[in-house]
């Protein structure tokens, strides 16, 4: 694993896995009841490969970055959700494709909040139907799990279920949630690991 990586010429600053476990070590230990739960139920190793992982695509290691750079409580929950969520899918014995499914969905579920304005407003203008043209004129930022499952679709097509769990981690028992208002019971048990895990990072 390098350090973070920085192109001088063009500012194109990202972080590194190394750094990203790092990060993942200081919230957990900083947090006592966190560090004895992960000291008891140690999944270490597989973060290790799945930030390893993430680190080939550098496009996925910048939105880490800007969320990190963007507001620290969205980077704080980022690493919770995805080490919870994790810790959750190893104690339910969920495959391997699920447990990492649901580290990378937790890490990366708010990059839409974080992404450029101008890429905000230019999948804004590509997406028709009454729920976009409804926030378009209030709150772009009700958006973020649609882009972010778009981002993802992008930059991960291979990994089925991802896409899913982004854009369904706001979703509510009684169908409020956005962006498109499923019950929370019609969604499968990964879905709702990932729901279950915002709530309480929340």
């Amino acid at each position: 694993m390098n350090d973070s990586s920085f192109d001088y010429l063009g500012g194109d600053y990202y972080i590194s896995a190394a750094s990203l476990l790092l990060e993942f070590r200081t919230f957990i230990d900083a947090h006592p009841t966190l560090f004895k739960i992960n000291i008891a139920n140690p999944c270490w190793p597989k973060m290790v490969l799945y930030c390893e992982e993430l680190e080939k695509f550098p496009d996925i290691m910048r939105s880490i970055t800007r969320i990190h750079i963007g507001s620290q409580i969205d980077f704080e929950r980022a690493l919770f959700c995805s080490w919870c969520s994790l810790l959750v899918a190893r104690n339910l014995n969920l495959s391997e494709p699920h447990q990492r499914a649901l580290f990378f969905a937790g890490l990366l579920q708010d990059a839409g909040r974080h992404t450029d304005y101008e890429e905000a407003q230019d999948f804004i203008s590509k997406v028709n139907g009454p729920f976009i043209s409804q926030v378009r004129d209030t709150y772009t930022k009700d958006l973020h799990p649609l882009i972010s499952a778009s981002f993802l679709e992008k930059q991960l097509p291979e990994l089925d279920g991802l896409c899913d769990l982004v854009l369904h981690h706001h979703a509510r028992d009684d169908g409020t949630g956005y962006p498109n208002h499923v019950c929370e019971a019609q969604l499968g048990l990964e879905n709702q690991v990932l729901i279950v895990a915002n709530e309480i990072s929340d």
